[in-house]
């Protein structure tokens, strides 16, 4: 049997400054699961990566960074096919971007 080549998915959207975090925290769990089935399935993401946009309460508004944390906390060895894509651009990476760790996902 042939294994089929992975499949990359582009979750796109945001949540506003103004979502209740109640929101915020669902529509990230949601994401976090999402990504987990996606990768069981043995496919993976493209996700563009830049600044983190948070909201008063430090949440944040955009899914990147989300996905990438729990193909980090899946994957804590080396896999053997990419999972995820990832698009920068030279500017994001020089100007919004730092070499800080983030605290992973609960």
């Amino acid at each position: 049997m042939t294994q089929s080549k992975p499949k990359f998915f582009l979750l796109a959207g945001s949540v506003s400054r103004s979502t209740a975090a109640s929101a915020v925290d669902r529509a990230h769990e949601f994401v976090r699961e999402v990504t987990k089935k996606v990768l069981s399935a043995g496919d993976g993401f493209v996700v563009f990566v830049s600044a983190e946009p948070v909201n008063e309460a430090n949440q944040p508004l955009v899914f990147d960074w989300t996905i990438l944390r729990e193909i980090d906390a899946t994957f804590t060895e080396a896999v053997t096919s990419p999972r995820v894509i990832i698009v920068t651009s030279d500017k994001a990476r020089r100007e919004k971007m730092n070499a800080e760790p983030y605290p992973k996902s609960q």
